[in-house]
């Protein structure tokens, strides 16, 4: 099983090795080394590292959110304002696994130790988008197994972040017209 760690700025080579990985397989550009540098920073953030010596496998963005982050949320409807509105929430930013070590536990193993973050930071909810390229979801899977209640998708969910953002779809190759599910678990205090 891999080893998680958090990724803070005193380790450079495996925030560049998750940062790097993120954009790989989820946007060019999605995580600028500022951007990247700026969560490693932030107490209210987690990066994680899933590793096998020093071969970064996987990685994840969590982080806690609040009321006024409920308007990214908006276009899932009510199910995602009455989240925001009764719950402390935090978010899986992001999740990514090396092709070549997926289907192996890693994404599950990441995703438990982001629930547990939150969970210590106070949440009572984790919410994550599946994104959807293509017409699958390789998340959603994970997501049902780990006991999540999926909401409607939502088409071209991520358009206007990637525009605004300026960042590149892998599936698209451009602006990202990918759909996007909401999916939310309770977390145990």
């Amino acid at each position: 099983m891999a080893t998680l760690a958090p990724v803070g700025p005193d380790d450079p080579r495996t925030l560049e090795s998750s940062r790097v990985l993120l954009n790989e397989m989820l946007g060019a550009n999605l995580y600028p080394p500022a951007k990247a540098a700026d969560i490693a920073q932030d107490e209210e953030a987690l990066l994680l590292a899933a590793s096998e010596g020093d071969e970064v496998l996987g990685a994840a963005v969590c982080r806690l959110l609040y009321l006024e982050d409920a308007d990214y949320y908006h276009a899932f409807g009510a199910t995602a304002l009455e989240l925001f509105t009764h719950h402390k929430v935090g978010s899986l930013e992001v999740l990514a696994v090396r092709p070549t070590r997926q289907r192996r536990g890693i994404g599950s193993q990441l995703t438990r130790a982001q629930m547990g973050w939150l969970a210590d930071a106070g949440c009572d909810v984790a919410v994550a988008v599946s994104w959807i390229p293509g017409g699958h979801s390789a998340s959603a899977p994970m997501y049902q197994r780990l006991g999540f209640t999926g909401t409607l998708e939502v088409s071209d969910f991520y358009l206007e972040e990637s525009v605004a953002d300026g960042w590149t779809c892998p599936q698209c190759k451009g602006p990202c017209h990918c759909a996007g599910a909401l999916y939310y678990n309770r977390l145990a205090p």
